[in-house]
């Protein structure tokens, strides 16, 4: 019965290098299951199988604590890109440090590349633009600032820009 839960439980980390979850989680429940039906009357055997049944507890609670972290981050992550935070989203996603075969998060991933890479042209035509042209160099900026309003220096190149444009007016300007 050993030899089965260990096999159990090597099954069960290979679905979980694969992101399936679900049958990760049936396969260390079963591993532990396993471990806790052997018996014998050799005292040695009963205590390995008392040992891998608490080993096996402790592997599928550790694994749905971090499988509900992935979830939680996930939700989080989806959040902070709706609300136009693409690089607060890429930070979560970095600390949550999914695995690389969960395609929630490689589709994120994806996501706040696309966002990020767009205000940054975005703010290229603004830069090429800011010395002889600021009003036109403050429409692209702006442009960045509503799919990235955290990216770094934007709003420094925006204000820039601003107090270049004759007769406009830094104080009553939105900020």
């Amino acid at each position: 019965m050993i030899v089965a839960a260990a096999q159990e439980a090597a099954e069960a980390d290979s679905l979980v290098a694969a992101c399936r979850y679900d049958e990760a989680e049936h396969w260390m429940k079963e591993a532990a299951k396993s471990a806790r039906e052997a018996r014998s009357n050799n005292p040695l055997e009963r205590d390995v199988a008392g040992i891998a049944m608490a080993q096996m507890a402790v592997r599928l609670e550790s694994f749905q604590r971090q499988r509900k972290t992935w979830d939680t981050a996930a939700k989080e992550v989806r959040r902070l890109l709706e609300d136009n935070h693409p690089e607060m989203a890429r930070a979560l996603l970095d600390q949550a440090a999914p695995p690389a075969c969960d395609t929630r998060f490689t589709q994120l991933r994806a996501e706040i590349t696309s966002r990020t890479s767009a205000a940054e042209a975005w703010i290229s035509k603004g830069d090429e633009q800011a010395v002889r042209y600021p009003r036109t160099a403050r429409s692209f900026y702006s442009q960045a600032q509503t799919i990235d309003p955290d990216h770094p220096g934007l709003k420094e190149k925006l204000l820039d820009v601003q107090r270049r444009i004759p007769d406009f007016c830094t104080t009553c300007s939105p900020q």
